[in-house]
């Protein structure tokens, strides 16, 4: 995965490898969970690039457009 210079990766690779743990209150109502995890497109791209920019370590990056408009 981090050989791979196409960011961000496909859905099917980040559903597989990211975990969210949440430590809180016992029992909270899924209704207040919504909307908790959601990510703008625009903000990845933009972090990206600024990334591509002004890290030498993501200079080599390709920003992928699919994987961005994928839902």
């Amino acid at each position: 995965m981090v050989a791979n210079p196409i960011l961000p990766h496909s859905l099917s690779v980040l559903l597989s490898t990211i975990g969210v743990t949440i430590v809180g209150p016992k029992n909270i109502p899924e209704r207040c969970m919504n909307g908790l995890f959601l990510v703008q497109r625009n903000a990845v791209q933009d972090a990206l690039k600024f990334l591509q920019h002004n890290n030498p370590l993501y200079s080599d990056i390709i920003i992928s457009e699919d994987c961005i408009a994928t839902r």
